[in-house]
């Protein structure tokens, strides 16, 4: 059993996340951004994911959700998210990991449902609920484990469904073999949102950085999809946006509840009773989560404004040309130069 502000992590994280959670209670940061701003938590947009649909009516804060949380909801109209009318924005997202790994059977998961059908169900939605930032395309993620679940490699993987283009791959070069296909069919995603898929489950923070490093020159908006609060540190500045359920997750893991939140499980199916549980479905929580990430993207730019050398000029005939030849190319690659 829980206690009221149980902190089981036993590191230093306790008193600071118990202070970005007064943070989030009393001063918020405001979630409308400005690209001239002076904070670089006001230059990008962080979104909170939730399986939760019904916080879009009281989060006031951008919420991240998944097609497979929408559906469920529309299906059984319980707490439905009502019409947004000038709430926070919130952007959809097709769930492609969870289909895949996650689920015992993607059968029936809108990620698996013909183009068509994922569209009318998103447009049905948007309908209800009002529009999006944003929805994810049925992208095919790019880790091993999803590799090994369809059978493709990742050169096989690349989408081509027109919503928010999705760059995927493993290694830097992967990225920019896909930047390179949209502009090959005629598709020039230059000042467009794109999002960078496969960088949720890595164990290596710094892989990260290296694959948005590697696009950031490119000219794009990126979205980072499920950034941890260790990638935002490092190239959080370099985003338009990103989303994270990874509070949910915290709130499981260290065992989080806040002082005054009296969460409970869902009864017990023979005994009817409830027995008090964690923050993971809190939104006083996930705000607090929020603060955190949005600290970690003014680290991010205050360590690249302190930065007093920088990496190599290389001269290029173009951005995606230089973006190779900066990159760690991927094992078993011929290292790629610019000329000269």
């Amino acid at each position: 059993m829980h206690t009221e502000a149980t902190l089981t992590s036993g590191d230093d994280m306790s008193p600071v996340w118990l202070a970005a959670a007064s943070v989030a209670e009393h001063s918020p940061t405001p979630w409308t951004r400005s690209h001239d701003d002076l904070d670089p938590a006001r230059r990008m947009t962080f979104y909170l994911g939730t399986g939760h649909p019904h916080h879009l009516n009281t989060s006031g804060v951008p919420l991240f959700l998944s097609a497979a949380a929408l559906a469920r909801y529309r299906g059984r109209g319980e707490r439905f998210p009502i019409r947004m009318t000038g709430g926070a924005p919130w952007a959809g997202d097709s769930g492609a990991y969870a289909a895949l790994i996650l689920s015992a059977n993607p059968n029936g998961h809108p990620w698996t449902a013909h183009p068509d059908d994922y569209g009318a169900l998103w447009t049905r939605l948007i309908d209800s609920i009002g529009p999006p930032d944003f929805v994810g395309i049925q992208d095919l993620p790019c880790e091993a484990q999803c590799l090994a679940r369809t059978g493709a490699t990742v050169a096989e993987q690349f989408p081509h469904v027109p919503w928010l283009r999705t760059l995927q791959g493993w290694h830097p070069d992967d990225y920019v073999d896909h930047y390179l296909m949209y502009l090959q069919a005629g598709v020039s995603m230059t000042g467009e949102t794109v999002g960078i898929g496969s960088v949720c489950r890595r164990g290596s923070q710094h892989a990260v950085a290296e694959v948005v490093e590697t696009l950031a020159p490119l000219g794009m908006r990126l979205h980072g999809f499920g950034l941890s609060l260790g990638a935002l540190r490092l190239i959080g500045h370099q985003l338009s946006s990103s989303d994270t359920q990874g509070w949910s997750y915290t709130a499981r893991r260290q065992h989080i509840r806040l002082p005054g939140c009296t969460h409970t499980t869902r009864p017990d199916p023979v005994t009817g009773t409830r027995t008090p549980t964690d923050c993971r479905n809190c939104i006083r929580w996930a705000r607090a989560y929020r603060e955190r990430a949005l600290d970690a993207v003014r680290h991010a730019a205050a360590t690249a404004a302190a930065r007093t050398t920088t990496a190599p000029t290389v001269v290029a005939s173009d951005p995606a040309t230089q973006c190779r030849a900066v990159a760690r190319p991927r094992p078993g690659s011929r290292a790629i130069t610019a000329p000269i």
